[in-house]
């Protein structure tokens, strides 16, 4: 794919000149592709693909064996058609999705916008949109670049988009122009707009955006660019009757399709396991045709080289050797079945929907019905194995629906209540603003109506407020009341109404919250003051560092222990300040921060170190408290998923009091619970080593005969200072690895999405455990997709968290579901099914191998073509995968009592490792003994019972036939007997869609030779088949004891277990 032309880390766009663009650039179209393939690539391409996968290979290797006439004594249709029907499958499904790409990029490419032609606006399809085009959308319809907002319908070039498409949230989002570029296209024809635009190179990070336009060419004079001066492709322009706008970037390297990256594969341990097992199977099989063509080499030399049997010897004994392994390579190929891997995907297809259609994980919100939705297919089995859980806290634990609670203004503290008395005293028409009686108030509440994002909006003549903060939202609600309201924003101007004055002020500059900054700062000044003003809103352990030395003490203080409180009352909070800055001041500061914006990339830090100036010595306005509620369900679910020994870990930004607090009320925290607390004040260094003590101290008094505290767990709470610290010191890394093993959870407060990634990958990898991360918003995007499993949560705070996990729900409640139910179901079903596969393969492929020492290793095969290719692909195949898609050991909807038991059941499954080299090992014994039963008594009733109509022993293919009916009647009879879950769909599946389609087949094959169902139609020959009957019927006697026997010694083994627990 061509991209845009880049010096270093800068592009340039020339305004309205699709000449000097395309000279400048190597794509220059509109153009999106989502497609894998192109018509004359598919097949060498997909081909490729389907051959980079080890089984396939090796499948094909066997194939290209099987076709050599001198070594394969199969016909090559054996192995031909099962790799062929896997490859079509295989391509079909890629076939469907990419056609179903190409559909969907056409309906894209070929949707109609309007380009400015330098003399009116003139209709083409978006694929034919360049850079540097101006072009008009219309309301309610895509963006189809990213542009540059040049006008709109609104005087002061205010547009409205919804972001949806692009990270999932509903919300309107203001976007404005430039006062000097709002001009085009009203006071200036479009024709006039030239110049050229310089901005970062094409990259993903939706919600930022750097660049620099020239106008008139001067260079003396840019104008800075931001993110809010750019309408994104894939937003939806909303309240606006039309906007015009230069494209900046086109087709594949707009923002929306830069985030179309490659998703990380997972992978599951079962699935690693089973690679592993797969290896050893093959080592298994090369060391059972070495011992082949070892012994046909040493048959040759007891029984061939004296005799006058050597004219029909067609090879010296060593290359005869070497022909024999291969043809046993391709006898006993079926020890690894081509099948494996198509019934494992469908297994998991069959999984999924079988999550998605479980009405006990539907959420229902306003009428909306918020169904679980599975978007990774291939990781189900690990839900059943999880030891660690990282969740967010607000919108995943909590409800996301803000109150406002509290208000400290000044020295005063204030709840809702008594604010809503106080103000119902003053008139409106009363300018209390101009009183120093109210001058606290005032500055306290402009800060809030100022000092936001939040966006109106116009719905049946009610005005709402929307914003992507829920608190933001919130706090500009409750102004509202208290007649402070916040009416519009433009590019350089701020309305508001404070009484029944409305005032206007100009906008200098906004500095956006990110949740690295923790706080969000605003620089105005009034239409009629000179006075240059910052206010920002933010973290408290931010405000309280960068207060003015004249802030009082007592203030201070004061704030300081009403946070604490409303910290432990689980609320959130936020500080305000506000500091005036002279003219002289603002203006340097503005030059410096231009110029580092102008660098982009290369002075990034030079700007966030220019923020941070500016960002100081703030007067102390107060404080601000909201109650986030907690889901309902939550603390039920965390005290299951403790008693399942789940470690669960909160990560939030939140401060360490208000943490500990929802630690408390969501069950994270008991009266039980030693906290022990981690924090840097002021200092550099951090001693966990003390921790450990304290630690190790508590652990020999709980373990004492008297303790003298009760405590039974262990937990730690830690700021993301200590965690930044703890990161960037290998030492201290593994002080707190072997900190955190002792403790039954941890809460990381004040942390950043980088940190919760880190912490998420840091456990993963140094405890090697199976983890899943859960969260609702952006900043857990990145813990979501490094964990094993990512959980979404559908939030206030949009779908990106939803849209970037392996499965997504409306409520945290239903984890439990999952995973108590569905995870330890697939674990148990995903590890029957591929022990299962491995067993019946070792009962059916060893005969082969056995029935070598009586024909010479001379590469005879011992089974017929047919039954060679159907006995994995459909007499011994629907009964695995549906005991794999609807067994159930437990019925979880029978009685509450069942559900109690849950977490149990969960934690015991985790520690007995359903799937592993043990289980292997136990399933591949039971394959060879099974396997030497059947041959060798089938051989015995032969040798000795077995008589045709012709008066002689039966031959090779009747102890074939025979064998291969006890084989299937064998594996049918394990899988049936250790099917729990019995209903009519599983007596249609084993019965009718397994039984019944083998019969017919079995007597077609059969009645080409004489033998005992042969026989039985012929009436004088009852008596030997009546004989024969008896020894089959030994044989699955012997069989289905020795079975049963195993069962039930195992059953009894589980009893006792569950008895002493």
């Amino acid at each position: 794919m061509r991209t845009q032309k880049q010096e270093s880390n800068k592009i340039t766009v020339y305004l309205n000149n699709r000449l000097q663009n395309q000279q400048n650039s190597l794509y220059f179209t509109n153009e999106i592709r989502t497609s894998k393939y192109t018509w004359w690539n598919f097949a060498p391409k997909s081909l490729i693909l389907q051959f980079m996968r080890a089984a396939n290979l090796y499948f094909l290797s066997a194939t290209i064996v099987q076709c050599i006439n001198i070594i394969s004594p199969l016909s090559p249709f054996s192995a031909i058609g099962p790799l062929v029907l896997v490859l079509c499958v295989s391509l079909s499904r890629e076939a469907i999705e990419d056609y179903k790409r190409h559909r969907n990029d056409d309906i894209v490419n070929d949707q109609i916008c309007y380009v400015f032609n330098n003399k009116n606006f003139v209709s083409i399809k978006w694929k034919d949109i360049q850079i540097g085009d101006i072009i008009k959308i219309n309301n309610g319809q895509i963006i189809p670049s990213d542009i540059l907002l040049i006008t709109s319908s609104d005087e002061n070039g205010i547009a409205f988009v919804e972001t949806s498409n692009l990270d999932g949230e509903n919300n309107l989002k203001s976007k404005y122009s430039l006062e000097q570029i709002n001009k085009f296209g009203r006071e200036y024809p479009l024709i006039d707009f030239k110049g050229h635009l310089v901005c970062e190179k094409p990259n993903n990070r939706v919600h930022n955006f750097k660049g620099i336009i020239y106008i008139d060419e001067n260079q003396s004079h840019p104008l800075i660019l931001n993110n809010n001066n750019i309408l994104l492709s894939g937003c939806t322009l909303k309240n606006t009757e039309w906007v015009v706008g230069m494209v900046v970037y086109s087709g594949m390297n707009t923002k929306i399709m830069q985030n179309q990256g490659q998703v990380k594969q997972k992978v599951t341990d079962v699935e690693k396991i089973l690679n592993n097992i797969i290896i050893i199977t093959f080592i298994i099989q090369t060391i059972l045709c070495l011992i082949s063509s070892i012994l046909s080499v040493n048959h040759y030399y007891l029984y061939y080289e004296s005799s006058n049997d050597q004219k029909y010897i067609l090879f010296d004994p060593e290359v005869q050797g070497i022909l024999i392994y291969f043809t046993y390579f391709l006898l006993l190929n079926s020890l690894i079945p081509i099948s494996l891997i198509i019934s494992l995907e469908v297994v998991k297809v069959i999984q999924a929907t079988t999550i998605e259609f479980d009405s006990e994980m539907v959420y229902y919100n306003e009428g909306i019905k918020y169904p679980i939705k599975v978007i990774n297919t291939l990781i189900h089995e690990d839900l059943g194995k999880i030891e660690y859980i990282f969740t967010d806290k607000t919108g995943t634990l909590t409800c996301n629906n803000m109150i406002f609670k509290y208000a400290i203004i000044g020295r005063n503290e204030h709840s809702d209540s008594e604010l809503k008395s106080l103000f119902s005293k003053i008139d409106e028409s009363d300018q209390f603003h101009n009183g120093e009686e109210y001058k606290e108030f005032y500055d306290f509440w402009l800060c809030i109506i100022l000092c936001h994002d939040v966006v109106v909006e116009e719905k049946q003549e009610k005005i709402q407020f929307q914003g992507s903060s829920p608190d933001e939202v919130c706090l500009v609600e409750a102004a509202a009341k208290y007649n402070f309201k916040f009416l519009k924003r433009t590019s350089n101007q701020i309305f508001i109404k404070v009484g029944g004055e409305v005032l206007t002020y100009k906008l200098l500059q906004k500095i956006d919250f990110t949740s690295e900054r923790k706080r969000m700062s605003i620089i105005i000044q009034g239409i009629n003051d000179d006075k240059i003003i910052i206010y920002t809103k933010g973290a408290d352990s931010f405000l309280m560092q960068n207060l003015s030395n004249f802030t009082s003490q007592e203030q201070i203080q004061i704030v300081q222990q009403s946070l604490q409180k409303y910290s432990q009352k689980g609320l959130r909070t936020l500080c305000l300040g506000k500091k005036e800055i002279p003219q002289k001041v603002y203006e340097d500061w503005l030059q410096q921060y231009n110029r580092s914006i102008f660098f982009v990339i290369t002075k990034i830090k030079k700007q966030q170190k220019l923020e941070n100036q500016i960002e100081n010595g703030f007067e102390l306005l107060g404080a601000t408290a909201v109650e986030d509620k907690l889901q309902d369900g939550v603390p039920q679910t965390l005290q299951k998923l403790h008693q399942a020994n789940i470690k669960v870990w909160m990560l939030t930004g939140d401060k360490l009091e208000t943490s500990e607090n929802i630690g408390y009320l969501c069950n994270l925290l008991t009266k039980q619970t030693k906290v022990f607390k981690i924090q840097i004040e002021n200092t550099s260094q951090i001693k966990l080593n003390n921790q450990m003590k304290d630690i190790e101290t508590d652990q020999k008094i709980l373990n004492s005969k008297k303790p003298s505290k009760n405590y039974r767990k262990f937990a730690i709470i830690i700021q993301g200072d200590a965690i930044s610290f703890i990161f960037s010191n290998q030492n201290s890394k593994q002080e707190f690895l072997n900190l955190i093993q002792e403790c039954h959870t941890v809460i990381c407060c004040r942390s950043t999405p980088t940190q919760k990634a880190l912490i998420v990958k840091f456990i993963k990898i140094n405890l090697r455990k199976t983890v899943l991360a859960i969260g609702d918003g952006g900043n857990d995007v990145n813990m979501i997709q490094e964990a094993d499993i990512g959980v979404g949560i559908i939030g206030k705070e949009g779908n990106q968290a939803a849209l970037s996990s392996d499965y997504y729900f409306g409520q945290f409640r239903f984890l439990q579901r999952l995973l108590f139910v569905h995870g330890r179901w697939n674990l148990l079903r995903t590890s029957y099914f591929l022990n299962y596969f491995i067993f019946k393969n070792i009962v059916f492929t060893l005969q082969q191998f056995f029935f070598g020492f009586y024909s010479g290793f001379s590469g005879q095969t011992f089974w017929e073509d047919g039954y060679l290719l159907n006995f994995n692909s459909i007499i011994t195949a629907i009964a695995p995968v549906y005991f794999a898609s609807f067994e159930q050991d437990v019925n979880s909807y029978e009685s509450e009592h069942i559900q109690g038991l849950l977490p149990k059941l969960y934690k015991r499954q985790k520690t007995k490792k359903a799937f592993s080299y043990k289980t292997f090992l136990v399933w591949f014994s039971m394959g060879v003994v099974l396997s030497v039963f059947t041959f060798f008594f089938v051989l015995y009733s032969y040798q000795n019972f077995s008589i045709n109509i012709n008066g002689k022993n039966d031959g090779i293919w009747q102890l074939s036939i025979s064998c291969f009916f006890c084989t299937v009647g064998v594996v049918w009879a394990v899988n049936f007997l250790d099917t729990k879950y019995w209903t009519p769909l599983t007596f249609i599946a084993y019965i009718l869609g397994t039984v019944v389609l083998f019969f017919p087949s079995f007597a077609y094959v059969w009645d080409q030779f004489e033998g005992p169902l042969y026989c039985f139609f012929i009436k004088e020959q009852q008596l030997i088949i009546c004989k024969k009957r008896v020894d089959y019927n030994a044989i699955y006697s012997l069989v289905l004891n020795l079975r049963i026997g195993f069962k039930q010694g195992k059953t009894t083994q589980e009893n006792k277990k569950i008895k002493v627990q």
